[in-house]
């Protein structure tokens, strides 16, 4: 597959001469930034979707400066508060009828329990919640891509030993922040593979990645002690630019595009846990999700 640094490939171009678009969420800083950066490379119209105005604007500049094809319109949205990923859903669907790829990479891991306006545990609201929500908005824009869109949802390891409770999935009950986490990556493989058994991959595929442990800003939310720990470990991890690359593979390389379901590690196919691989509690889930989203 082409790597992120490879110069613009030559990908399908849209009726009406116009590039292939792509919405990446995180998109201003760490694996969200090198993706989309990899992407703009790659011929796309990369529409960064982020929090931070001023970080908005210097992610948006950094990839104008590639030179290639210019950046879309940014999106601000907390991707935590449904709402405002309804908001800006109706935004992207207002000003690009058709999308070719959706990277949900935004995350976060919180130490102590908190809680949205609007009722959800942080790490579940942006970790699950959301990315499940942006993807149902956006669905008739992707099956308008014509076939061969893929949704490309950024998990981690960190699911590996977890189990959901459904009938706790916030954590009322008991909450760790390490551990929360990783349920919420856990759902998050879970619901993706629910997404593939819902839609043909002809039209949409839907891949879940684990980029690899990865230095970046992850974790500087989470005052507590796991957090200091985590954020020390960095040390010994590897570049946003480095991790970018599973993320890019999952999103372009033609291979994966028929593996609609999978769990991509380092660029190919690998096995999740077992309790990743439950269809009876992924559809629980997606029942679950629905409901509390309204999708």
């Amino acid at each position: 597959m082409p790597q992120p640094d490879a110069p613009a490939a030559a990908l399908a171009t849209p009726a009406g001469g116009r590039p292939p678009v792509a919405v990446v969420t995180g998109a201003t800083s760490g694996i969200g930034f090198e993706s989309a950066r990899a992407l703009t490379r790659l011929g796309f119209e990369v529409v960064v979707v982020g929090r931070d105005p001023a970080r908005i604007r210097a992610a948006v500049d950094g990839l104008r400066a590639l030179g290639t094809v210019p950046p879309a319109a940014p999106i601000r949205a907390d991707l935590s508060s449904l709402a405002e990923v309804r908001a800006a859903a109706a935004r992207i669907r207002a000003d690009h009828p058709r999308v070719d790829r959706l990277v949900n990479c935004a995350g976060a891991i919180f130490g102590r329990r908190e809680e949205t306006a609007e009722g959800h545990e942080r790490t579940w609201a942006l970790n699950v919640l959301s990315p499940y929500l942006l993807t149902r908005e956006l669905a008739p824009t992707l099956r308008a891509a014509g076939g061969g869109a893929r949704v490309v949802n950024v998990a981690s390891a960190a699911h590996r030993g977890q189990h959901l409770d459904l009938a706790d999935p916030e954590g009322r009950a008991r909450y760790r922040g390490w551990s929360a986490y990783g349920r919420s990556k856990l759902a998050l493989i879970l619901l993706t593979a629910a997404f593939a058994r819902r839609e043909p991959a002809e039209v949409v595929s839907y891949l879940s990645v684990h980029p690899g442990f990865v230095r970046s800003r992850f974790g500087a939310n989470d005052r507590s002690a796991a957090g200091w720990g985590l954020r020390a470990a960095m040390l010994l991890a590897i570049s946003p630019k480095r991790a970018a690359r599973t993320v890019v593979a999952a999103a372009v390389d033609p291979g994966l595009g028929s593996a609609t379901g999978s769990y991509v590690v380092r660029s190919r196919v690998a096995q999740p846990s077992r309790a990743a691989l439950d269809t009876t509690v992924g559809d629980r889930l997606w029942e679950l999700v629905g409901a509390t989203t309204g999708a």
